[in-house]
């Protein structure tokens, strides 16, 4: 669970990952090696958390599938 005084965040990649294979899509691949992270599979199966050590100012932000 992450707090206000919890040193990480999270990032979570929706729809880029085949449940199937496994394999993520080039843009989330791309977005994973820069983390260079904990990243976990999600319980959806075709997306990811990724846990990084970050603060976010403000409220929850979204973007396409990020």
């Amino acid at each position: 669970m992450f707090t206000h005084d919890d040193p990480y965040v999270g990032i979570d990649l929706d729809g880029c990952r085949d449940s199937e294979t496994g394999a993520l899509e080039p843009w989330a691949a791309d977005i994973v090696g820069q983390l260079a992270s904990y990243t976990e599979v999600s319980p959806s199966r075709t997306g990811v958390h990724v846990i990084v050590r970050g603060i976010l100012s403000g409220t929850r932000r979204r973007k396409g599938p990020i």
